[in-house]
């Protein structure tokens, strides 16, 4: 069978399984949490950054790269409420990061549920569900780290000899699209992979993540851009306009997420299928 043919079949059948598991509902359960999960996660990443680095202020500028390199201009509203109340409260205490931590678990948690009902399995137990919620939390946090960190290191290594042409404006923007991409494909492939309660092999997980990863980036960027030149929020929502423009954002990042997960599913059935044979 020609390769166009069984990619066809494959978007059919995704399409088919996206529908019957109203694929649209869990997207919007999903992009509900995680926007009441947004702003705690946010603040608990300050609030530990800045206890190792030992300001809260050094803490917010690196959270604030990441949340630029990622929502774009969607996180001004976000963003400019974080600095507000870091400004105000600074870091909180260790009963506030237990609190901030439990609220900023729902999104992952929602997330799990989502990904097993896709697939019709069941979801783990509470407290399995919770601590499972939590390591794929640090594991999303340290991953976006990383990707910032690498940036900055490469920053400083333009400065020594013979390592200029890394401050090339050219160099430069390459790396803003490229690390991105491998730091949102490595978290989908992660997400298919794990977040499912029962087997999945990699080969499935790294096939779906690659593809959900690079049209997230390729969603991103043409957001991004209808944002900026087309969409005017504020003609219809006024004040609202920017956290508007938020939420639809997320609603789409929710859908490309569980859209990811069906076709995982459809491979998963595929090469299952073909084992047999």
């Amino acid at each position: 069978m020609p390769w166009w043919r069984q990619a066809w079949q494959v978007l059919r059948a995704t399409a088919d399984e996206f529908s019957r598991d109203d694929g649209s509902l869990l997207a919007a359960a999903l992009s509900f949490y995680s926007l009441l999960s947004l702003a705690p996660l946010l603040l608990l990443g300050v609030s530990a950054l800045g206890f190792f680095l030992g300001s809260s202020a050094e803490a917010l500028e690196w959270v604030t790269g990441v949340v630029r390199q990622y929502l774009g201009g969607q996180a001004k509203p976000l963003l400019g409420a974080l600095r507000q109340v870091v400004e105000a409260r600074d870091v909180v205490g260790g009963i506030g990061l237990v609190g901030l931590l439990w609220a900023g678990l729902g999104a992952i948690v929602t997330l799990e549920q989502a990904i097993n009902r896709s697939r019709g399995l069941p979801p783990r137990g509470f407290i399995q569900q919770r601590l499972f919620a939590l390591g794929m939390l640090l594991l999303i946090g340290l991953l976006l780290l990383v990707s910032v960190a690498i940036t900055g290191v490469i920053a400083a290594a333009a400065a020594l000899p013979g390592l200029g042409w890394l401050a090339w404006p050219v160099v430069m923007a390459l790396l803003g699209v490229v690390l991105p991409a491998l730091v949102s494909t490595g978290l989908f492939t992660a997400v298919y992979r794990f977040f499912p309660n029962g087997p999945t092999s990699w080969r499935t997980a790294i096939r779906s993540g690659v593809t959900a990863g690079l049209l997230w980036e390729l969603a991103k960027q043409a957001y991004i851009w209808y944002a900026a030149n087309l969409a005017d929020f504020g003609a219809v929502y006024g004040p609202l306009g920017g956290i508007v423009g938020l939420v639809m954002w997320i609603y789409y990042s929710s859908l490309l997420v569980v859209l990811g997960a069906e076709l995982a599913w459809v491979l998963q059935q595929r090469d299952t299928e073909h084992a047999r044979q």
